[in-house]
């Protein structure tokens, strides 16, 4: 029952993300809160996301800065602070 649940989750959040309900560079993935499928981040990823999101996805702890998700979001939120301050 639970592998049924899980493939319902991640195609409603596929078909949520091909319905641009998320930003397109929004990395959308299921997460358990215990550990029943510690691989799910990773298989719902590939599912939902486009190669190149996917791809950061599994680099997000990688030491390679220009792959890895964390410093990809990081940058993002710089320039969003950036931005808004150009506006005040």
């Amino acid at each position: 029952m639970r592998k049924e649940y899980e493939e319902i989750l991640i195609e409603i959040l596929k078909e949520c993300k091909e319905k641009e309900l998320f930003d397109e560079q929004t990395v959308v993935y299921l997460h358990y809160a215990d550990c029943f499928n510690e691989d799910i981040d990773d298989i719902s990823s590939e599912i939902i996301n486009s190669e190149e999101l996917h791809n950061s996805f599994l680099n997000r702890w990688s030491e390679n800065k220009e792959n890895n998700l964390s410093e990809i979001i990081m940058n993002k939120v710089k320039n969003i602070k950036q931005n808004r301050s150009k506006i005040e």
